[in-house]
């Protein structure tokens, strides 16, 4: 379990440092928004951490999905948004 937080966190470090990127070089007046998707999906990653590490059962893994539709939205986002305002 530790090690798979681990590798979350250290997957996640380039796509925070491109997020706080286009926060703060941001011309179109978007940040609120973004904090506040980020914020969100900070609490939705906690919820399902902690949801895997106190279910007992052999589908507890199940609930890491939506966890890597977030991360994948995130993702997309970040990649794209330069090219979205150009």
């Amino acid at each position: 379990m530790a090690l798979l937080v681990v590798s979350l966190l250290m997957a996640t470090q380039a796509l925070k440092l491109q997020f706080f990127t286009l926060a703060i070089n941001d011309a179109h007046g978007y940040q609120q928004l973004l904090t506040s998707g980020l914020v969100w999906s900070a609490y939705s990653v906690a919820a399902q951490m902690a949801y895997v590490a106190l279910v007992r059962n052999r589908w507890r893994w199940v609930a890491l999905l939506p966890l890597l539709l977030c991360g994948a939205v995130w993702w997309g986002i970040v990649r794209m948004w330069p090219y979205a305002f150009a």
